[in-house]
This record gives C-alpha cells, sequence and structure tokens, in this order.
C-alpha cells in the first residue's frame, strides 16, 4: 500500500517535471522563431522604406527636370528648390536644402547638370549616417592629399633655396 503511493507520488512529480520542461522547450523554440521573424521583418521594412526613399527622391527629379530630358540643370534645380511646398516635403524626407544644393553642386560637377543615374546614386547617400566605409575613404583621400601637399611644400622650399642660392650669386656678380 505504502509503497504503490510512493511510487505514484514520484511517477506523477517526474510526468509533471517533464510536462514542464516539455512546454518550456515548445516556448524557447516559439520564441527564438519569432525573434528570427523580427529580425526578418526588420530588414524587409529597412529595404521598403529605401525603395520608397528613392522612388519619392525620382519622383522628385522628374518633377524637377522640366524640359523631360532626363538630365537636371543648376537652373531646373534651383527653380524647384523656389517652391515652398518643396522645400517643405524635402523637409519631410529630413534632406535640408543646403545639403540638397551642395550635393548636387557635387553631382554636376563642372557641366551643371545631373543625369538621372548620377542622382540615384547620390541621393542614397544623403539620408542615413556616414557609414564606416565612407569614413575611412574620406580619411584615405585626406592622407593623399596631406602627401600631396607634403611634397608640394618640400618641392617649394628646394624652389626657393635654389632662386636664393641664385640671387646670392648675381648679388655676388653685380658687386
Amino acid at each position: 500500500n505504502h509503497l504503490y503511493a510512493v511510487f505514484f507520488f514520484v511517477y506523477i512529480v517526474v510526468v509533471v517535471f517533464t510536462m514542464f520542461r516539455i512546454v518550456t522547450a515548445i516556448f524557447v523554440r516559439d520564441s527564438m522563431a519569432q525573434a528570427a521573424k523580427d529580425h526578418e521583418l526588420a530588414v524587409q521594412q529597412k529595404l521598403d522604406h529605401k525603395k520608397e526613399y528613392v522612388e519619392s527622391m525620382l519622383a522628385f527629379f522628374h518633377a524637377a527636370d522640366s524640359s523631360g530630358d532626363g538630365v537636371l540643370s543648376s537652373a531646373e534645380f534651383h527653380d524647384i528648390l523656389a517652391n515652398e511646398k518643396v522645400t517643405s516635403w524635402l523637409n519631410l524626407m529630413d534632406i535640408d536644402i543646403v545639403e540638397a544644393t551642395d550635393l548636387f553642386s557635387v553631382l554636376a560637377g563642372e557641366d551643371d547638370k545631373v543625369s538621372l543615374e548620377e542622382f540615384k546614386r547620390g541621393i542614397l547617400h544623403v539620408k542615413g549616417h556616414a557609414r564606416s566605409e565612407d569614413v575611412v575613404a574620406i580619411k584615405h583621400h585626406c592622407v593623399k592629399m596631406w602627401k600631396n601637399a607634403a611634397s608640394v611644400e618640400s618641392a617649394l622650399e628646394q624652389g626657393v633655396q635654389a632662386l636664393r642660392r641664385d640671387i646670392s650669386q648675381l648679388e655676388g656678380r653685380l658687386r
């Protein structure tokens, strides 16, 4: 009698413990699956947001391209920026007018025109934080420019020294 009670007590404790472990394992598995889906969802939302941003900016490009030639001239760009609704819309898109003007100048180059492809590539770099590879590229260019400036300075110093020698020699001859 007593042995049956102990056996059933142990049996019930083991079964309940096992059931809790199974329920916990299922809960953890489902939580991990949901977390993976949340990560995938966040990535997809970011890609969708980027796509919407590009589409909005392309609509801006086409609206600004009053000539319809697929190239945005400086005059067309400044004409559309004169519209208060456009500047408000750009502010809603987190684009500062000064930054947009600077970006246009950089993209346009010497011909003062921006093609649709140049615009697409350039506008994606305006939105968001600077990426580490952007910072590394800028640093690399700065180091190159510094080295070039140092070599120019060295060449100028040598030239100045040569001129001083020549002037001293000429003064010596003139005396």
